[in-house]
């Protein structure tokens, strides 16, 4: 018989139809008097899959209402694990809002793995302030075992990098200059080698005492910042990368590379955008998550709620105090930048501004 801490993990593993058989299971044995309640939020989740299926909801739809279904069946088996999740500032934090973004890529993961993609690509793409880099960070964090609200370590090693792609109109030039920035977001010396120009991914992984020692089961995580987008250059030059640098004989134990093609524009640019999917639509090996937006409020209350015991915070006038404080530090944020007051948006929230509250609460709630 399954046991609760095998369910968590089917559940971070991003099985949730394995999950909820294992929970079925497991609840009739153990838990009889909540078998309603399980049926309940399998219900819930086969409708919505169902309806998403025959094309009746759009897949944003989809990936909220599965994640509240992840979210609800977690909460009804972690107290079974003992002992509740510990926050931690460098996961937890980045983790408000964004499901459509991490339903499409565990989507798109395992359909990849599945495939034996051994190196995969992918856009992130949205307005100035909305955390790509972390983002990408929680997805890779997550493909090596961390999750929200599970009281789970990461049960695979994750090596994270990142490097700013600076592009010129002398694409030789760039690709040189990209490589040598490669080399050293992953702590290997570009001046000790003459030949830089003919390395490869292989080098990197070869040389960097960064990756030294990850196996096959592990994740090498860098995001790519594209400094200026531009509709030519920059496809040209991430094809080169895909095509070229990373298409080299890999050893049998190397790990899961998982590269995040970072791009940023002001949230009323809509040229960059539609430009950036007009790129994906044409690239062979790279996929993009759906567009980086600014969050509502209820995004926030909804992650303040979801970890409200880990927090300590024991009714709702406790909740409702710390939402209200996050957003009058937030909302100063906003206020003193003139960049970042977005017409028509006075509502909404950055992620940037979010997020390092968020860590401003777990660090000081961890003291």
């Amino acid at each position: 018989m399954p046991v609760a801490s095998e369910i968590l993990q089917t559940i971070a593993d991003g099985d949730l139809e394995k999950a909820f058989a294992l929970a079925n299971v497991y609840v009739a044995s153990e838990m009889p008097g909540r078998k309603a309640e399980l049926a309940t939020i399998e219900g819930n989740f086969s409708v919505c899959k169902g309806e998403y299926i025959k094309n009746k909801i759009s897949f944003d739809e989809y990936a909220r209402k599965a994640a509240f279904a992840n979210d609800a069946l977690c909460q009804m088996l972690a107290p079974a694990t003992e002992k509740g999740p510990t926050l931690q500032s460098g996961y937890h934090a980045l983790t408000c809002n964004r499901e459509s973004q991490t339903a499409h890529f565990e989507q798109l993961f395992l359909k990849r793995r599945a495939a034996g993609e051994q190196i995969q690509f992918y856009y992130l793409y949205g307005g100035r302030y909305q955390s790509h880099e972390s983002l990408s960070k929680r997805l890779a964090q997550e493909r090596g075992g961390m999750r929200r609200g599970l009281a789970l370590s990461a049960t695979a090693r994750v090596s994270a990098s990142s490097v700013l792609f600076d592009i010129c109109e002398d694409l030789e030039c760039s690709k040189l200059e990209f490589i040598t920035r490669f080399c050293e977001s992953f702590n290997i010396n570009p001046n000790a080698f003459s030949d830089l120009k003919s390395k490869r991914l292989d080098f990197i992984l070869q040389e960097s005492s960064v990756l030294r020692g990850l196996q096959t089961t592990e994740f090498a995580h860098c995001y790519i910042e594209v400094s200026d987008w531009d509709n030519q250059l920059v496809p040209t030059l991430a094809q080169w990368f895909v095509e070229e640098f990373c298409a080299c004989p890999m050893p049998e134990n190397s790990p899961t590379f998982l590269f995040f093609f970072g791009v940023n524009y002001r949230e009323t640019d809509e040229r960059t955008p539609h430009e950036i999917e007009v790129a994906l639509r044409n690239a062979n090996h790279t996929v993009g998550l759906p567009e980086l937006t600014m969050i509502e409020e209820e995004h926030l209350e909804d992650w303040i709620r979801y970890y409200s015991k880990p927090l300590g915070l024991v009714n709702n006038s406790a909740r409702d105090a710390l939402l209200d404080d996050l957003l009058v530090k937030i909302r100063a944020k906003q206020q003193s930048s003139p960049r970042k007051l977005v017409p028509g948006k006075e509502q909404l929230l950055h992620m940037d501004d979010v997020e390092m509250e968020l860590k401003r609460v777990i660090d000081v709630k961890n003291e």
